[in-house]
């Protein structure tokens, strides 16, 4: 199994195709709620992309994905976040 990226209590935004995990990173720290709390995040977020089983998309293992299954748990490539947001946010929080 993958690290967890979040829960599905939590709310996803659709970030612009092409960016990296700075994507993911501004997600994490998105001005709500409090520094610490979003430098904790961070810090998680860091932890989980350095997992060698998250260096790879979870569905096509294409190399360095820079989104992510929020309630799968998993880091995905952009075109199979494509994918994900097709199946809708009932199967996949992107």
């Amino acid at each position: 199994l993958r690290s967890q990226v979040g829960s599905p209590e939590e709310p996803s935004r659709r970030q612009p195709e092409g960016e990296r995990s700075e994507g993911l990173a501004a997600e994490m720290s998105g001005g709500h709620g409090d520094a610490g709390m979003a430098s904790g995040k961070m810090a998680k977020l860091k932890e989980l992309l350095q997992k060698s089983e998250n260096r790879i998309c979870a569905d096509c293992s294409a190399p360095d994905p820079n989104w992510a299954s929020a309630n799968i748990g998993v880091f995905i490539c952009v075109k199979c976040s494509g994918v994900h947001r097709s199946v809708g946010t009932h199967i996949s929080k992107v």
